[in-house]
C-alpha cells in the first residue's frame, strides 16, 4: 500500500494541492465569520450555498456539491468555531502528552515502552490532520477513543508502579 500512497504524492496533480487550498481558505473564513461555527457536517452545504465562501473556488466550481476543508483543525474551526475547536484539541492533546509524560516515568517498564508507542500514533494522527480530515472518520475516531482508554490506563499502572520508588 505504501507505494501507491508514495505515488499520489509524488505525483499528484497541482490541482489536487490547489484545491484543498481553496477548502481550507473557506474554512478559514467561515470560522472568522461564526463565533460557534456553521454546525456539525454543515460545511459543504455552507460552502455550496452562501458566496461569500465559495467566490475564491476555481478549481472545483464546477461541482454541484462542495467538498470538505482538507485539515481536521480548520475543518472542526469551520463548523464548530473556535470555541469547539480550542476544546478539541484540548482533548486529543492531553491524551497526547499523557502518553509522553507516562512513557517517560515508566521508561523502564513495558507500560511506559507502549505508551510511547500510542504517543507516536496519536502524533502521526494529529500531524495528519493537517492535510487530511481523516480524524472524522468513524473508524479512525473509534480507533483513536481505544487508543485513548489504552493510555489512561497504561499511564495509570505506571502511575501505581513507580509511586513506591525513590526519585
Amino acid at each position: 500500500m505504501a507505494d501507491s500512497i508514495i505515488d499520489r504524492f509524488l505525483n499528484a496533480p497541482e490541482a489536487s494541492g490547489e484545491a484543498r487550498d481553496e477548502f481550507n481558505i473557506a474554512a478559514q473564513i467561515m470560522a472568522g465569520d461564526n463565533a460557534f461555527g456553521v454546525g456539525l457536517n454543515s460545511f459543504s452545504r455552507v460552502l455550496s450555498d452562501t458566496p461569500r465562501y465559495s467566490s475564491h473556488i476555481v478549481i472545483m466550481e464546477d461541482e454541484e456539491k462542495s467538498g470538505v476543508a482538507h485539515h481536521i483543525y480548520w475543518f472542526t474551526a469551520a463548523e464548530m468555531g473556535y470555541v469547539g475547536v480550542t476544546g478539541f484539541v484540548l482533548v486529543i492533546g492531553r491524551f497526547t502528552l499523557l502518553a509522553l509524560w507516562g512513557s517517560w516515568k515508566g521508561r523502564k517498564q513495558l507500560e511506559g515502552a507502549l505508551l510511547f508507542g500510542l504517543f507516536v500514533g496519536a502524533s502521526a494522527l494529529h500531524a495528519h490532520g493537517l492535510l487530511a480530515w481523516a480524524f472524522r472518520i468513524s473508524p479512525v475516531t473509534y480507533m483513536y477513543a481505544i487508543c485513548s482508554g489504552l493510555i489512561v490506563g497504561f499511564y495509570d499502572q505506571v502511575k501505581r508502579d513507580t509511586a513506591g520508588r525513590p526519585a
